[in-house]
């Protein structure tokens, strides 16, 4: 694969293009609702997430195919220039552009946002374990632990973060979600300055519900109930004042050993790009 140059900008309009990056339960969807809130920017949901589960370049299967994009589709998508928008924001996760990083595209900053993965995956696990959404599909349990094993673990996205600082020699923004819950003016306007995004206050309120981006579809997923919190959200707001969430589920569980040892292996990667965070 040649070395591509994503610094590059593709376009003069829209000014401003960002990548999120992040795993399950690191509140990148509440990240995305707040930049929702303004109207003039352009806002994608996993483009590649979408393709990788229930696209046409479908790489693993968790549900029918919904979507007709193939991976250099989803990159001319994110290229193009979306005419009358200032900025473009994107969300996805590592591991669906793993192994296809020639479709990264160019002009974006790239930010990630990590999660201790003692929180993460213990909320993970709950949500996905010991709900009524995981009480639902038995017959799939094997398939359901494999895929959620694979995008819960911290190696994609520690491969894409070196692939992008030293082999493309590009900078990439770490921001902590427990810095942005804590101190969210704070981290988001550190944030908009290091990605050349206009700041607006609406960023740290906004209206509840705000997903008219999201696919129609989206919200009869099977792992629908895993955006209750972020859906109701007008706000950055810790678990502990989110009535009846489900990132507060009483105290951590005893994980398997599966799990236990991705947590293991994430503990490490999240301790060396914490120390290099926003």
């Amino acid at each position: 694969m040649g070395k591509i140059n994503h610094s590059e900008r593709p376009s003069e309009n829209p000014s401003a293009r960002v990548m999120l990056w992040r795993l399950p339960r690191s509140r990148g969807t509440v990240f995305e609702l707040s930049m929702a809130s303004v109207p003039s920017f352009e806002i994608i949901d996993n483009p590649y997430l979408t393709t990788w589960t229930r696209g046409k370049d479908q790489q693993i299967v968790i549900d029918k195919q919904i979507s007709r994009h193939s991976y250099n589709e989803v990159k001319r998508r994110l290229e193009s220039d979306h005419a009358g928008k200032t900025a473009i924001f994107a969300k996805d996760m590592p591991i669906s552009i793993t192994g296809n990083l020639e479709y990264l595209p160019l002009g974006y900053v790239h930010v990630f946002l990590i999660r201790d993965p003692k929180q993460s995956m213990h909320s993970c696990y709950k949500n996905i374990y010991c709900t009524e959404f995981g009480n639902q599909g038995k017959e799939r349990e094997h398939e359901k632990q494999t895929h959620f094993l694979k995008v819960t673990s911290m190696k994609p996205l520690l491969e894409l973060y070196c692939y992008l600082t030293e082999t493309l020699k590009q900078e990439a923004i770490i921001i902590d979600s427990d810095d942005l819950i804590t101190s969210p003016r704070e981290i988001i306007q550190k944030y908009c300055r290091k990605t050349g995004l206009p700041f607006h206050e609406s960023m740290l309120n906004w209206k509840a519900g705000n997903t008219k981006h999201w696919c129609p579809q989206k919200l009869q997923y099977p792992e629908a109930h895993l955006y209750k919190d972020a859906i109701s959200s007008s706000c950055f707001l810790p678990p502990d004042k989110l009535s009846g969430s489900t990132s507060s589920l009483g105290e951590p569980i005893d994980l398997p050993d599966e799990w236990l040892e991705i947590l293991h292996a994430n503990q490490v990667i999240y301790d060396r790009l914490y120390a290099k965070r926003l």
